[in-house]
């Protein structure tokens, strides 16, 4: 029985390497959860997805960054040729409306 809880990078292996060497630890994890969902190993998930976290998230007012919201901020960073947001309201903003 799979215990459910799976880390890959430093939780793993203790504060060596860098992204390049972590990375394929988190492709090997990606691996073996999928492995443990194919084969039900997992057992059914009793929450109710994306459904549940999309109400929750309205229950508690949160302003949710989507996809397609982050591919607009990108767009703004990339257009102005800057370095990443680090601001978050100023992130926010570059998302426009949605």
């Amino acid at each position: 029985m799979p215990s459910s809880i799976y880390c890959v990078g430093w939780a793993r292996r203790g504060p060596s390497g860098t992204i390049c060497t972590n990375r394929p630890d988190g492709f090997d994890v990606i691996e073996k959860i999928a492995e443990d969902i194919d084969s039900g190993a997992l057992g059914r998930p009793d929450k109710p997805e994306r459904a549940g976290f999309d109400n929750l998230a309205s229950e508690r007012a949160l302003d949710i960054v989507t996809f397609r919201d982050w591919k607009k901020i990108e767009e703004v960073e990339e257009a102005a040729a800057r370095a990443r947001f680090v601001v978050v309201a100023d992130m926010i903003r570059a998302r426009g409306e949605t």
